[in-house]
């Protein structure tokens, strides 16, 4: 069977499983849980060991084409949760296509050793990250890049995602994600012990690297605006569904801004 051939039938039944009432019926529950009038705890299971998982080949991937793999791997972990451990996931009536977006980041590169206990698993690894912030030039370092759409590997996810879903489900481009994890990352440029020690002995350098990453950070939005590309329509933050009705709902349905977007930040090293 061609590789486009195998990525519609499963686009079918995502397609069939999305039409089902009672993801409607979930939306309606999120939305209360979400405005603080909740009717019952929701449940989701998310941040799964999927390499753990593919018991009986339902995960086995079939495709070749870097694409169309990464597609085929999407639908079937979506289809493999609904079917073993649905809880409250929530399956939309539309697929995205991944935007493609040149130069996020922040100007400097992680450097570290990984540890793999464990070759089939791809997400939890050991890493010992380098320190690339050791003085205030390399703080200076830390910037925004300037953004713009991958034409070319834009143009390549659209057409194949055309071609699978087209007749079956629409398609809406993804936007990028704003994730507000600034000490998460700082901590992949200086290992975390480094950090806690420059609380103490180089707070003027800690304090000079986060001015930094927030005013990357801020341009990063600034510039996804100007280009359209912010996601103004998440129906999951993290590990949570996101549905929720407030009362100038139809006035931020529209525009591919900040203030009509969900964003979710972290600290976790502390």
């Amino acid at each position: 069977m061609k590789e486009v051939e195998i990525l519609k039938q499963l686009a079918k039944e995502i397609s069939k499983i999305a039409n089902l009432e009672v993801n409607n019926q979930k939306k309606i529950l999120w939305s209360k849980l979400n405005n603080l009038k909740p009717e019952r705890p929701m449940v989701m299971l998310d941040q799964l060991p999927w390499h753990e998982l593919n018991v009986n080949d339902e995960l086995t991937l079939i495709c070749q084409d870097p694409i169309n793999r990464e597609l085929e791997a999407s639908m079937k972990k979506q289809i493999y949760r609904f079917k073993h451990f649905p809880c409250d996931m929530v399956v939309e009536n539309y697929y995205e296509i991944p935007t493609k977006v040149k130069n996020l980041g922040y100007g400097l590169e992680i450097e570290n050793d990984v540890l793999k206990v464990d070759l089939l698993n791809d997400s939890a690894v050991s890493h010992s990250y380098k320190d690339v912030i050791k003085n205030e030039e390399d703080a200076m370092k830390i910037q925004a890049g300037k953004l713009e759409i991958d034409e070319k590997l834009q143009n390549q996810y659209d057409e194949k995602y055309h071609e699978v879903f087209d007749g079956i489900m629409n398609l809406r481009p993804s936007g990028i994600e704003i994730k507000a994890s600034l000490w998460d990352t700082v901590s992949q440029y200086k290992p975390v012990t480094e950090i806690l020690y420059a609380i103490i002995d180089e707070p003027e350098l800690l304090e000079l690297v986060m001015t930094r990453m927030k005013d990357a950070t801020i341009s990063q939005i600034e510039q996804l605006e100007k280009l359209n590309l912010m996601r103004n329509f998440n129906p999951v933050i993290h590990c949570s569904q996101a549905y929720i009705d407030w009362k100038d709902k139809e006035k931020y349905a529209e525009g591919s801004t900040a203030k009509n977007s969900w964003v979710f930040g972290m600290s976790q090293i502390f």
